[in-house]
């Protein structure tokens, strides 16, 4: 390896700015000459396609006899929510290859690959081989996908989407199309891979589990439809799930959403002891609460111009809020789904309604087209019930029935 040819900015906090395929060969350049204990953060996507074999930052081997040195990365590398794609790495030594060799006890992070090919041109003695890190020894790597097109192809057992080997390494909320994340070794945590990650994906799922469920200022970002799995692109949506009663609540502080097709939002108001559901919506204001109405995993894209509803009894919160005793979350309970009083923490994100006055048992909720009764008459036993074609029944199942002269939701 040369020595650097070119300086690379370096800001206050010490990293070193890449922003282009040169920046990214310098800084390997740099790591593997001079010192391998630095910090880098990519500034945007870059895309490799200019660059025919790129080395691996941190080059090492395990046969000393070869020419290739000793110096896994041990810094910190950041990719800021940014995508490095088509990077081709090809080695014909026994050294470690991806793009990283190897590391120890370095930290990598916010990071995406996409179409990454590996290889290791020996016909033996091949070394491990990863589309992000050949080997993480004792590494903390979280955030990160490597997904596309995947090469790994090497004589050495041991290779993976990740890392070929992750011996003492811990890897959290991170995911890879290829078969396997890391061949041996580590420690995951709510990661991902192969046949499993593309299918989730491709349903929004996958997105929806690497962000642990939050809808507030999420790491994760997929508009489900367009992207085949999860991006760190905040121009992306955020995917929401809806549970199998088909209601759920959201809240979204900072900006304007659209929902998808096929789920509906809805403001609430507060009449008695009922809560109405009005004004359908596709797209939501900033700030505003609603209920949703759907079923699955949707994306809820970021969007401009949205008008402020002119009336809504419910509330959001973006922190988690601890109850009072006043304030009502969506809940099902005895197979009827209403707001009923919040006990404990209300988590951030979601809908409440605040009701100071006389306790209220419970508030059911419908559309204009559907009165909403008080929850004790969908459980009287004593009640008289037809359904919604006229017809007497025994009991409330799921559906709309007149209960008493009223109409329920159960």
């Amino acid at each position: 390896m040369a020595s650097s040819m070119q300086a690379l900015e370096i800001d206050a906090d010490g990293y070193y700015k890449i922003g282009t395929s040169a920046d990214l060969v310098e800084f390997s350049t740099i790591v593997n000459t001079e010192n391998q204990f630095i910090k880098g953060k990519l500034m945007n996507d870059i895309d490799m396609s200019d660059v025919p074999n790129f080395y691996p930052i941190g080059e090492y081997t395990d046969d000393a006899s070869c020419g290739v040195g000793n110096r896994a990365f041990a810094g910190s590398f950041d990719g800021q929510g940014h995508i490095i794609k088509n990077l081709k790495v090809s080695v014909d030594k026994p050294q470690e290859a991806g793009l990283f060799g190897r590391c120890s006890q370095a930290t990598i992070q916010n990071l995406g690959l996409v179409n990454v090919s590996v290889v290791n041109t020996m016909e033996s003695g091949g070394a491990r081989l990863g589309g992000l890190i050949g080997e993480a020894v004792s590494t903390t790597i979280m955030n990160v996908f490597v997904a596309g097109d995947i090469v790994l192809s090497t004589t050495h057992s041991d290779t993976g989407g990740i890392a070929g080997e992750a011996a003492g390494a811990k890897l959290s909320n991170c995911y890879t199309t290829y078969p396997t994340l890391v061949a041996s070794l580590g420690t995951k945590t709510n990661c991902y891979e192969g046949e499993d990650a593309i299918a989730k994906g491709a349903t929004g799922e996958l997105c929806y589990l690497l962000n642990g469920g939050t809808t507030v200022n999420p790491i994760w970002r997929q508009t489900i439809g367009e992207d085949t799995y999860p991006l760190f692109d905040t121009t992306h949506g955020i995917v929401k799930q809806m549970n199998e009663t088909g209601y759920a609540t959201l809240y979204i502080p900072t900006n304007d959403v659209t929902l998808s097709a096929g789920v509906e939002a809805y403001a609430g108001i507060i009449t008695g002891d009922m809560l109405q559901l009005k004004d359908a919506l596709q797209t939501v204001p900033a700030a505003t609460a609603v209920v949703l109405k759907g079923s699955g995993y949707y994306s809820i894209t970021p969007t401009t111009g949205a008008e402020a509803l002119a009336e809504n009894d419910l509330k959001g919160t973006a922190e988690p809020l601890e109850a009072t005793g006043t304030q009502y979350v969506l809940a099902e309970k005895d197979g009827v789904v209403g707001f009923y009083k919040a006990t404990g923490t209300i988590p951030a994100g979601k809908a409440y309604i605040e009701y100071g006055a006389a306790p209220v048992k419970a508030f059911l909720f419908g559309n204009n087209a559907t009165g909403i009764a008080d929850v004790k008459n969908a459980t009287d036993t004593n009640a008289t019930i037809y359904d919604l074609s006229g017809h007497r029944v025994e009991k409330v199942q799921r559906g709309i029935y007149i209960v008493n002269g009223k109409k329920v939701l159960k």
